[in-house]
């Protein structure tokens, strides 16, 4: 899903796509999809296009009542996305960030942590720590145009 196209004044939406092998049964049935159209008057940036199409693709959930909590992991630049948390694959009291930087641009921002976190190590994408953990509430980090960076955090 996701695919577009321009050709001259057309636009082409492609919404799904599935494969067919090994299962031959796994594009047949219903399929969901929502799509919007953004115009915009100012270049793509992360404020214009990326967090208003994840505010369409992850919706927030509304319910009665009053929730506070603190945010586990923040960013001081808006091109610096945290795309992805999830549990330590052989850790216990551990969890795994990913970030990417999402404007094709070279920044150098502050990730920083809430205060369930004790201490952090970057680590490549197989989770293998790249250096030692630091006990620090932030750190500054240096993206390249569309770079991948993972944490493991400690709590």
């Amino acid at each position: 899903k996701y695919g577009i196209s321009v050709n001259g004044s057309q636009i082409g939406l492609s919404l799904h796509k599935g494969g067919n092998h090994p299962d031959f049964k796994g594009d047949k049935g219903l399929h969901r999809a929502v799509y919007s159209f953004m115009p915009h008057n100012c270049g793509f940036g992360a404020r214009a296009v990326i967090h208003p199409s994840y505010m369409l693709n992850i919706p927030h959930i509304v319910s009665d009542g009053i929730f506070e909590a603190e945010a586990l992991v923040k960013t001081d630049k808006a091109n610096i996305i945290v795309e992805s948390v999830k549990a330590c694959e052989d850790e216990d009291k551990a969890f795994i960030i990913r970030l990417y930087e999402a404007e094709g641009s070279r920044t150098t921002g502050t990730v920083t942590f809430g205060s369930c976190v004790k201490k952090f190590v970057q680590t490549n994408m197989l989770e293998e720590a790249l250096g030692s953990a630091v006990d620090a509430s932030s750190v500054r980090m240096q993206f390249r145009p569309f770079e991948i960076k993972t944490i493991k955090a400690y709590y």
